[in-house]
């Protein structure tokens, strides 16, 4: 007979050692994929905010004149 884990009104099954070390492997798994989606995630922040500025600045440019844009048509 297999011993079970009582926690919260749910029942589950006792896991020995050797059964914990999938759960392990697949948790260090997950903490790398959302490790990496954070770096980029990050990254793309810089980015968006390098351009915010580039943006504020030509912006700037094109309202006190210092900058011309020709028009064709």
């Amino acid at each position: 007979m297999e011993m079970l884990l009582v926690r919260s009104n749910m029942i589950y099954p006792k896991l020995k050692d050797s059964d914990r070390h999938p759960v392990i492997k697949m948790d260090s798994i997950l903490n790398s994929i959302f490790m990496t989606v954070d770096r980029k995630l990050g990254l793309l922040r810089q980015r968006r905010e390098k351009l915010e500025r580039v943006k504020r600045g030509l912006m700037k440019d094109l309202l006190s004149g210092r900058r011309r844009v020709k028009l064709t048509g």
